[in-house]
């Protein structure tokens, strides 16, 4: 193993470290910094065109990079990861496309459910999740008893 000594600020170590990142695939100096947040995000119970009841989730994303990714949370625990990589916008090949949007299926109605989401970098040779951002901030929304009404909004 190469044992580069104490962390070190001189330009050439970070030279090096350039170096040796972009030798290895991350030519990309945007991605020294984690991406930021998801914006605006909403959360709205509906039913899909199949009947299915769900709550939809939307949100705006700040980045624009091709390989951003998106962790979904609800409740405080992931619920899905979306890949940029990903064709496959059903799910039926074990992963979901990085869209800005989500439809949560697991829910019963009377239940409340918070959701947040953030973004992150996808290498998709490694299959790697890297560079993740804080969480935007959280929506919560209660499932009605009956109806399709009801949203949520984050600030």
């Amino acid at each position: 193993m190469l044992d580069l000594g104490p962390a070190k600020s001189s330009p050439c170590h970070v030279l090096l470290m350039f170096a040796i990142l972009t030798t290895f695939g991350c030519s990309d100096i945007s991605h020294f910094t984690p991406p930021t947040p998801p914006e605006n995000l909403n959360a709205e119970f509906t039913e899909d065109i199949f009947g299915t009841d769900g709550v939809r989730l939307t949100w705006v994303d700040t980045n624009g990079f091709s390989d951003i990714g998106f962790t979904v949370y609800r409740n405080g625990r992931v619920l899905a990861y979306l890949d940029p990589s990903c064709l496959d916008v059903s799910g039926e090949w074990g992963c979901t496309s990085a869209s800005t949007s989500y439809f949560d299926t697991d829910v019963s109605r009377g239940e409340t459910h918070c959701y947040a989401v953030s973004s992150h970098y996808y290498d998709g040779l490694e299959d790697l999740i890297f560079g993740e951002s804080d969480r935007c901030p959280e929506v919560c929304i209660s499932i009605p008893l009956q109806g399709f009404t009801g949203s949520g909004t984050g600030e």
